[in-house]
């Protein structure tokens, strides 16, 4: 039991890395916004997910902080070019 408890911490951690690199990306992409349109609505937009993905990667890293040491260089570190693919599989 405690086995199958830590690999699904493991899991978890693992988890939580990826959507931290994922939400960043939208940071990147909603940082472009401005610079590609005048339209009001889309720059609006691009504030409010700056927002709310800033406030969710502060808190995926306090749960991290808390629950998951750091891994290893580079260990189950989510790539770049991960896209969506990296939180599918959670459901």
């Amino acid at each position: 039991a405690a086995a199958a408890r830590a690999g699904g911490e493991a899991a978890d951690a693992r988890f939580m890395r990826a959507m931290i690199a994922h939400h960043a990306q939208a940071l990147t992409m909603a940082a472009l916004v401005p610079a590609r349109t005048e339209r009001e609505a889309l720059r609006l937009l691009a504030e409010r997910i700056a927002a709310s993905q800033q406030d969710e990667i502060g808190l995926m890293r306090r749960w991290l902080a808390r629950r998951a040491p750091a891994p290893a260089a580079d260990a189950g570190a989510p790539r770049a070019d991960a896209g969506h693919a990296a939180h599918a599989a959670h459901g």
